[in-house]
């Protein structure tokens, strides 16, 4: 065995150790995971190149918000990270737009909300440190009506995961061994901790009675046999409700037979209202973006939410044309049924000037 192959061993074996232990290493590769799916949701045309969608979308998502703002030329950006399009940047001057976090400055306007706000950077030279005032030297694009960003949601569902997560890996080590041990002194705790830790490992192992010093007494621990199925389909419950948190629908192991039309439907109306709440507050912010600086940057639905929007829009013109359709035969019925009765009315008037004719004879 090579070297490396015995680095990358040891590498594994050491994060199979730690991967359920460690919950925050867990709530945080969870939550870059979830970060990372989001990251694609819009996409932007004639963004200018200081200002890439990557690290718009971070602002936005992470922070609830945004400014842009022209910056002078007086700072010059003292370098330009992975983020950036190299070729883009190509002859480009610091008197560009940028995106910056910022703060709220105590100026409240007619509706007690802040009118200016503080831009702080160390990435220019000299340092960014401004008062500024909003729609006037600097535009605010919010992620959501509230500024809330999707960063504290994608916190909540990644430690529900790493719960679920752990709860399964328990579950699994469980069912491996079953034995529960009953350590009555330092030397059997000892034993008994690195037998544990080699079944874990998925090694065979076993406890020499050298190594007790006394009679170690055991417990069968019994266990649910669906128990491995209920911690699965809790993690994939978790999985699904963040599925819908972001407006998508998650290929989630429930069958369809038990659920009606109609609940589809209301699900599927209910999926989208924090999407469009996101996209309106982009679209609102590029509007004042435009408005001040001259520009015409765009945003749209990306990924998986445009087939989404776009499957919705198919689905509310079939019900159009459903209702139309039967609006149409409702309306054909109603001719026929009406001519039916003019016909029968006109037989009715024939028989009765039969039968006066008759009489007459």
């Amino acid at each position: 065995m090579s070297s490396v192959t015995r680095q990358l061993r040891k590498i594994v074996t050491s994060d199979l150790n730690d991967y359920a232990s460690r919950k925050h290493r867990l709530i945080r590769d969870n939550l870059d995971w979830l970060l990372n799916k989001t990251a694609v949701m819009f996409e932007y045309d004639n963004l200018p190149p200081t200002i890439p969608s990557i690290a718009l979308e971070r602002l936005l998502q992470w922070c609830g918000s945004c400014a842009i703002w022209r910056v002078p030329e007086m700072y010059t950006p003292v370098g330009y990270g992975p983020s950036f399009n190299c070729s883009s940047l190509v002859d480009q001057t610091s008197s560009f737009l940028y995106a910056f976090r910022y703060t709220l400055a105590e100026a409240p306007d007619p509706y007690d909300e802040p009118y200016k706000l503080v831009i702080t950077s160390p990435g220019f030279r000299p340092s960014i440190s401004e008062t500024l005032e909003i729609n006037k030297d600097v535009a605010i694009i919010r992620n959501d009506t509230n500024y809330r960003g999707l960063y504290q949601l994608h916190l909540k569902y990644a430690e529900l995961m790493a719960e679920a997560e752990i709860s399964l890996r328990s579950t699994l080590l469980v069912l491996r061994d079953q034995l529960l041990f009953i350590c009555k002194t330092e030397k059997q705790r000892k034993a008994v901790d690195a037998y544990i830790a080699a079944r874990e490992n998925g090694q065979p192992a076993f406890i020499s009675s050298n190594d007790l010093g006394a009679p170690l007494e055991t417990v069968i621990q019994n266990s649910r046999s669906n128990s491995v199925e209920l911690a699965v389909n809790g993690l994939q419950a978790i999985k699904a409700a963040w599925y819908n948190e972001i407006g998508l629908n998650p290929s989630f192991s429930m069958k369809r037979e038990y659920t009606s039309a109609q609940e589809i439907d209301t699900q599927t109306d209910l999926l989208m209202p924090i999407i469009d709440d996101m996209y309106r507050s982009r679209q609102i912010g590029l509007e004042n973006v435009n408005s001040l600086f001259g520009t015409n940057i765009t945003v749209r639905k990306s990924s998986a939410w445009e087939v989404k929007e776009k499957s919705i829009d198919l689905i509310e013109r079939q019900k159009l044309a459903d209702v139309e359709l039967t609006e149409a035969q409702a309306e054909t019925a109603s001719l026929v049924d009406q001519t039916s009765e003019e016909g029968g009315d006109t037989n009715e008037g024939d028989d009765a000037d039969n039968s006066v004719g008759g009489d007459t004879e």
